[in-house]
């Protein structure tokens, strides 16, 4: 699967003549997460959906969505959740698919989910940020939450600025 998303990558960046993907990277979560996070949603594994994950980092916001329809034609998406067009309530944008890959554990094959989440280098830097003041904290300070949420407000016009600058370099090069 690695294999076939470096494909993909180096696909997107050669034919659009520009890098468009800056970094991929991929994690599985700890034990330790996955328990407290099957304790908090009060479920078993099978209903968790990032025990794996890949984060796909693009430098444009307009490059998400041709990131994300590549995801849909090399692997089977179970779900997407599109916080382009409805961003979370704290500011958050970028696509996240949930894909499915067969592997085998112990002998014996089975289906497993992973979660991709595709978005800008400048949100990758504003919520990895946020995941330290916030995240999983359940005694931040409500404050923190404006404080994001405006930060996230002024990172939104900064991407389209961003856009605008590209556009315009390319349009007059």
């Amino acid at each position: 699967m690695m294999g076939d998303l470096t494909n993909m990558i180096q696909d997107i960046n050669k034919n659009s003549g520009r890098e468009v993907v800056h970094s991929f990277c991929h994690r599985i979560k700890a034990k330790e997460s996955l328990e407290k996070k099957m304790y908090r949603k009060e479920c078993d594994v099978s209903k968790i959906n990032d025990i794996a994950g890949i984060k796909i980092v693009v430098l444009f916001e307009d490059d998400i969505p041709i990131v994300a329809d590549m995801i849909e034609d090399l692997f089977h998406v179970k779900d997407t959740k599109d916080y382009l067009e409805s961003p979370k309530s704290n500011g958050y944008r970028g696509i996240h698919k949930i894909i499915t890959v067969k592997t085998t554990v112990n002998g014996r094959t089975m289906s497993a989910p992973i979660e991709i989440q595709i978005k800008t280098v400048l949100q990758d830097a504003i919520w990895s940020m946020e995941h330290v003041v916030r995240y999983k904290k359940d005694d931040y300070d409500p404050n923190v939450t404006e404080i994001v949420s405006k930060a996230a407000d002024r990172l939104e016009n900064l991407e389209q600025d961003m856009i605008s600058a590209r556009d315009y370099v390319f349009k007059n090069s």
